[in-house]
């Protein structure tokens, strides 16, 4: 599905929204994702680089999860998914 075959989360956030409720969450230095539950079944997410918007979709809020990103350069890339359901823990391996 992806150009790379390894990836690491780099952060995870978890957000309580009610009716028409936002919030705006850092995800790294220059990247903050906006979710708003903009009507009653339907959310807006908005994605900032640098405190510019680069990025807003509607989709409905009964959708499984929401999947965005982008490449920083040839050698890597960033996304973010943002889902209803809390994602399974994840199992730290070092070799």
């Amino acid at each position: 599905m992806f150009r790379w075959k390894n990836y690491w989360e780099l952060n995870r956030r978890s957000i309580v929204l009610g009716p028409g409720g936002k919030s705006r969450q850092r995800m790294s230095a220059q990247r903050e994702v906006e979710i708003a539950l903009t009507a009653p079944r339907e959310m807006t997410v908005s994605i900032y680089a640098d405190g510019k918007l680069t990025r807003r979709s509607k989709q409905s809020v009964d959708t499984i999860f929401y999947i965005d990103g982008g490449d920083n350069n040839a050698a890597q890339s960033w996304f973010i998914v943002v889902r209803r359901d809390k994602p399974p823990e994840l199992q730290a391996t070092l070799n």
